[in-house]
C-alpha cells in the first residue's frame, strides 16, 4: 500500500463502503452490463453507437493528486495526514483490515477478508 504523506493541494477523497467495494460501478443502460472503469464504459458505449465522451486533458490543466482515507474512524488511515495514495491501496486495506471475513481456516478457525 502506498502511504503518502498530504500534500496540501491533494484532494481528499472518502468512498462509502459500497462504493469502495463495488466491482462495477458504471453500468450499460442497454444491457447492465458493468465496467469497474467509466472509460471502459464509454468505449462500450461506442459498440452501441450511444453517445460517449474520454475525458482528454487539457495540457494547462492542474491535477491534484487525490489521497483516499479510510471509513473506519478508530483506523490510522482514517487521519488525512495517514491516507492512502491510490484507490486500489484503499480498497484492499478495507477488505482486508475491515471487511466481511467470509473464508476460514479449517486448522485454526481463524478467518479472513481474502
Amino acid at each position: 500500500m502506498s502511504e503518502i504523506l498530504l500534500n496540501p493541494d491533494a484532494e481528499i477523497i472518502a468512498l462509502s463502503p459500497k462504493s469502495l467495494m463495488a466491482t462495477n460501478r458504471f453500468v450499460c443502460e442497454i444491457f447492465s452490463k458493468g465496467f469497474q472503469r467509466d472509460q471502459n464504459l464509454q468505449l462500450h458505449r461506442r459498440g452501441h453507437n450511444l453517445p460517449w465522451k474520454l475525458k482528454q486533458r487539457n495540457k494547462d490543466e492542474v491535477v491534484r493528486k487525490k489521497v483516499y482515507i479510510c471509513l473506519e474512524k478508530s483506523c490510522v488511515h482514517h487521519d488525512p495526514s495517514r491516507a492512502l495514495g491510490d484507490l486500489t491501496g484503499v480498497k484492499k486495506h478495507f477488505s482486508g483490515k475491515h471487511g466481511e471475513k467470509k473464508w476460514k481456516c479449517e486448522r485454526c478457525s481463524k478467518k479472513y477478508a481474502v
